[in-house]
């Protein structure tokens, strides 16, 4: 046979053989993939091996997972002694205005509280009562009076920069802020020894508290015991002499 055609005839030969393989392949793919498609009639699982299949007498373990709840602490204020009372200037001043807030609330004071207020109940109370106390003949209070003062009476330097009165539940029944510009207490632990006040303003919040009238009563016992100590004048939100009127005015409001 010519070399030519032996040559011509090994390559058609070998053509031919890699046609079959390469059709062989496609038809036996084509014919897996039909019988495990999901939208013939075939059971696309049939093709599963049996050791892997979940039988009915299976048993199998389930095991919980267990949280720790994180707890936090903190001290609890401990209530005003009730034999503490306001001084009796009280009685011998005019009787003041109704009681509004006389300069706007620092910023921090308005989220002092995280409790949820009932709307419906509380819609009548005012919505906040200020009570300030003062220097007297226009002299300051010093940071350490200051300190010295609501440590005596149990007031907790708060986040917010204020002091606050915490009830049992460690929530801030009201806060005490300062008469500066900022109206908080943004002082360095070595600054207080020079810190300038001229007064201090104690803010409650009527509408947040479970037990307004027994909150403000203590309000009301707390500022007699810092003036007291501090030895200032007491006054209203209109920079007026509080005197017993206008706190029964007050204290009526709450009923």
């Amino acid at each position: 046979m010519d070399k030519e055609l032996l040559r011509i005839v090994i390559i058609a030969v070998g053509t031919v053989i890699f046609l079959t393989m390469v059709l062989w392949n496609v038809v036996k793919n084509r014919k897996q993939r039909s019988e495990m498609s999901f939208y013939d009639d075939n059971d696309p699982l049939e093709n599963v091996q049996p050791d892997l299949e979940v039988q009915a007498e299976d048993e199998f373990e389930v095991s919980a997972v267990k949280v720790r709840p994180t707890v936090t602490t903190k001290s609890t204020a401990q209530p005003i002694a009730e034999e503490q009372a306001l001084p009796d200037v009280l009685l011998d001043s005019e009787v003041a205005a109704p009681v509004a807030p006389s300069a706007p609330i620092p910023a921090q004071l308005r989220t002092v509280r995280s409790r949820v207020s009932q709307p419906t109940i509380k819609k009548t109370l005012p919505a906040l009562i200020n009570l300030n106390i003062v220097a007297k003949n226009g002299a300051d209070f010093t940071g350490y009076q200051l300190l010295e003062a609501f440590k005596k009476v149990d007031l907790v330097y708060g986040s917010v920069k204020v002091f606050e009165r915490l009830d049992v539940n460690n929530q801030v029944d009201y806060a005490v802020a300062s008469m500066s510009q900022s109206g908080v207490f943004d002082i360095a632990e070595d600054e207080w020894e020079a810190y300038r006040c001229a007064g201090i303003s104690l803010f409650l919040q009527p509408r947040e508290v479970e037990q307004p009238k027994k909150v403000f009563d203590d309000m009301v016992n707390t500022v007699g015991i810092l003036s007291s100590i501090l030895k200032g004048d007491i006054l209203d939100a209109q920079q007026q002499v509080l005197t017993a009127e206008s706190l029964a005015e007050i204290d009526k409001s709450l009923e």
